[in-house]
């Protein structure tokens, strides 16, 4: 056979109650990189069969937005008009109260 390598410190022959603990952890972190795999997987599939079945709906909606350019004219300027005043209301606050 061939020679054995010196051992480390820390290793299983020089501290044998140590190794129910090592391969207990080891254990540990393979399950747990497992769970959160199969966890992003799942995840991934609720995610795509939510998008699959409101797909029909979604496309109903952009058709209807591109026939009618007024309500995303009104949309998009309720969300300006909606990101300025709260900015103005945080400058605000952050004036009067958090820095007087």
């Amino acid at each position: 056979m061939g020679r054995r390598a010196p051992l480390a410190p820390g290793t299983e022959e020089q501290f044998p109650e140590k190794a129910p603990v090592a391969i207990t952890a080891m254990l540990a972190g393979v399950f747990g990189i497992m769970a959160l795999a199969l966890a992003a997987i799942g995840i991934y599939g609720v995610i795509d069969h939510s998008v699959s079945r409101r797909m029909a709906d979604l496309q109903q909606a952009f058709r209807m937005f591109r026939h009618s350019p007024r309500i995303i004219a009104m949309a998009v300027s309720a969300l300006a008009l909606g990101a300025g005043a709260n900015t103005a209301i945080l400058a605000v606050i952050n004036t009067v109260l958090l820095m007087p």
